[in-house]
């Protein structure tokens, strides 16, 4: 048989080397087939001689293998849940006698999940133990091990030991997926061919394979150890290295996955938080790409990185001013948006200790509280909310205004709707006259959306909290986590990244802290930097955001050469995660 036709057969390729190497291996001689004058000889004169081969070696063993596993009963939710292996469940291999009772079968995965009767997940007299079916149906009494292999037809059994009233305390360490383990064939088949969906499971083909090398399955590949693991009711078949942990979520808050598309963050981000449920939801994104492929990407990584685009565009698109900003008012923002707008602000903190700092804190605080600042901190504030030009004439007039430039103060003022011509003495009070109303008053409408959302915050300290959020080369430089030990090479990496940093802008400051962290404030607790040996066109820094960890290649010959190739990624503007 040629590739192609053997492809459709076999698709993985793994499979069909082995079945290759298998069969070049197979003695001519110890062929399982009879010839066409053999199958006639036997029809002809069975008495010639000429014995029939055996219809099944299993017909002949006095003890059988059988696959067990552990399962508990969910009062909430009425139905058995696998164990995995690290909560003391998993799949386990038994030999039992043929003629061995089900009795039989309960006392051997007793021991085996039991070991001294304790378990991860308690002692055994804390439970009512039954054995039930791989479609976790009981079993009649009576039934011997062999009994049910002539009634199911399986080339193997499996059983799950069952428990039944599991306490809270317990019912915390189950998992809904078994854990898949890695799969030694010795001794066993591998089965090859499609297989019929149904009750039933039907194979075209049968191979035996004897190997005593461990083979780990890989996504896409069907390895089948007895025709029972095939069943839709049992797990479906996942590549272990692709398992990934999730994180324990409290019963009282839904599981909520929301999909942002990367190139429209804000206002996906403002859709998906109008619910008002939506600040007890366990959040999970979905980020799809501008090509309409979805980011591989998944975890705290993701939402830090999303969290930070909502933000970016938020202050770009709907607020006013220069250092300091407030939210200005849009015919397409309504009270249901603006309430959306502050869940964000609130799941931010709560899940990061987040807050928009560019948000004035005077407007921050009447939010919270209602309350408005003194008349100095405003104008202070609003020093930083005009541009550096507006503030020095300002600044000029408040001095000394005899030196001001008269026209040009005017010319200021009629921006911020001014009706009174400035003097000496009028000139401060019309400034904080100015500042209530466009840090207060213009976003009044925002803050009353956003006060009973913000409850959570109005113990918070915002000038610490804005104080700790805000990154400088200093604090960056401290949140590096450096190895114990390193080489030259390592060493001198770190000098790199050490110079490249004192060199940052407060702006490429929050742009490096994007890309090792996810988000551009200071959130994490530290980066680990880590070294790899990368070189060519494939050398470049990697950053794990859900870690916080940054790998550095320690080829680069020179600082240059290092500078040249991080600022490249910093400033591309191209944000794609894809490790998982």
């Amino acid at each position: 048989m040629d590739n192609r036709n053997l492809e459709r057969l076999v698709p993985s390729f793994r499979h069909r080397l082995l079945l290759r190497t298998f069969c070049r291996n197979i003695p001519q001689a110890s062929s399982s087939k009879l010839s066409a004058l053999e199958k006639l000889a036997l029809k002809v004169a069975p008495s010639a001689g000429v014995s029939r081969p055996s219809c099944s070696k299993n017909a002949e063993k006095e003890s059988r293998m059988v696959g067990v596993g552990l399962a508990v009963y969910i009062a909430e939710s009425k139905l058995f849940k696998a164990v995995r292996a690290n909560k003391g469940g998993g799949t386990r291999k038994l030999s039992i006698e043929k003629q061995a009772p089900i009795a039989k079968v309960l006392e051997e995965c007793k021991g085996v999940f039991f070991p001294e009767g304790k378990s991860p997940i308690g002692d055994n007299d804390d439970f009512e133990c039954a054995l039930l079916d791989f479609k976790f149906n009981t079993i009649e009494e009576g039934m011997s091990v062999g009994g049910l292999y002539e009634k199911t037809k399986l080339k193997m059994l499996r059983f799950y030991l069952a428990l039944s009233e599991v306490g809270e305390e317990s019912s915390s360490d189950i998992e809904e997926v078994e854990e898949l383990p890695s799969v030694s064939l010795d001794g066993e088949e591998i089965q090859f061919g499609p297989f019929q969906h149904g009750g039933d499971v039907s194979l075209e083909d049968t191979v035996v394979f004897h190997t005593s090398t461990p083979i780990h399955l890989m996504e896409g590949d069907v390895v089948l150890v007895g025709a029972e693991e095939t069943a839709p009711e049992q797990v479906p078949i996942v590549a272990p290295e692709t398992v990934t942990p999730e994180p324990v979520t409290p019963k009282h808050r839904p599981k909520k996955t929301i999909i942002i598309h990367r190139e429209n963050v804000l206002k996906d981000m403002v859709q998906a938080f109008e619910d008002a449920d939506s600040v007890n939801w366990d959040v999970e994104i979905e980020v799809i790409l501008p090509n309409g492929e979805k980011e591989r990407a998944t975890g705290i990584g993701v939402f830090r990185d999303i969290l930070s685009a909502f933000w970016k565009q938020f202050e770009s698109s709907v607020t006013l001013g220069k250092s300091l900003k407030v939210p200005f008012l849009r015919h397409d923002y309504q009270s249901k948006q603006w309430e959306s707008v502050g869940r964000i602000v609130v799941r931010g903190y709560q899940e990061l200790k987040y807050l928009p700092t560019f948000l004035a804190p005077v407007f921050m605080e009447y939010a919270i509280n209602g309350k408005e600042a003194s008349k100095p901190n405003l104008l202070q504030s609003f020093l930083q909310y005009v541009s550096e030009q507006e503030r020095e004439v300002f600044q000029v007039a408040m001095d000394d205004f005899e030196k001001a430039d008269y026209d040009e103060l005017i010319d200021v003022l009629d921006i911020y709707q001014c009706k009174v011509n400035p003097t000496a003495e009028n000139i401060h009070r019309k400034l904080e006259e100015i500042s209530t109303k466009e840090l207060i008053q213009s976003p009044a409408f925002v803050a009353d959306c956003w006060r009973d959302l913000l409850q959570p915050l109005q113990d918070v300290d915002l000038t610490q909290l804005y104080s700790s959020l805000k990154p400088t080369v200093r604090r960056v430089l401290d949140h590096l986590s450096l190895p114990e030990s390193m080489n030259g090479a390592e060493t001198t990496t770190v000098s790199h990244l050490r110079r490249f940093i004192r060199n940052l802008t407060e702006v490429e400051l929050g742009l490096f802290l994007r890309y090792c962290t996810g988000c551009d404030l200071l959130v994490s607790e530290h980066i680990t930097v880590q070294f790899s040996k990368m070189t060519g066109l494939e050398r470049r820094p990697i950053a794990h955001t859900c870690g916080c960890v940054l790998e550095l290649p320690v080829t680069y010959e020179s600082f240059p050469e290092f500078r040249s190739e991080f600022m490249a990624i910093l400033n591309s503007g191209i944000r794609t995660m894809d490790i998982l």
